[in-house]
């Protein structure tokens, strides 16, 4: 799992972490297919969620405060597969929109995967 002493203080498994809960989250989408783009590090979506009517761009990340050029990154890969929506699933207690994305706390995910789909 990790050599450190106290494994979700290294960056690197915490990231693992989330986006593990978050995977396992979304496959509880019955009606969603689940894919990832991935062109190079600098150009992913960790998941694609696509359904009839959607298709949607979700990014996982632990940080409180993305970087502009993290979210910039993300707009672009979103428009380039056709996303309908994109979703940044965080560790911050509120949601909110900025720039297109949908800023998305990770624990009001957990509780309703679902509301993905909803816009």
């Amino acid at each position: 799992f990790s050599s450190e002493p106290d494994p979700l203080s290294a960056p690197a498994t915490n990231a693992s972490v989330y986006e593990t809960a978050v995977f396992r989250h979304l496959r509880s989408l019955a009606e969603a297919d689940l894919s990832f783009v991935r062109r190079d590090d600098d150009h992913e979506i960790d998941f694609l969620v696509e359904t009839d009517r959607h298709r949607i761009a979700v990014e996982v990340t632990t940080s409180r405060a993305p970087k502009p050029r993290k979210l910039e990154r993300l707009v672009t890969e979103a428009g380039r597969v056709g996303a309908t929506g994109i979703v940044l699933v965080h560790p911050r207690l509120t949601r909110q929109q900025e720039g297109g994305v949908t800023f998305l706390p990770i624990h009001r995910f957990l509780l309703d995967p679902a509301q993905l789909l909803e816009g």
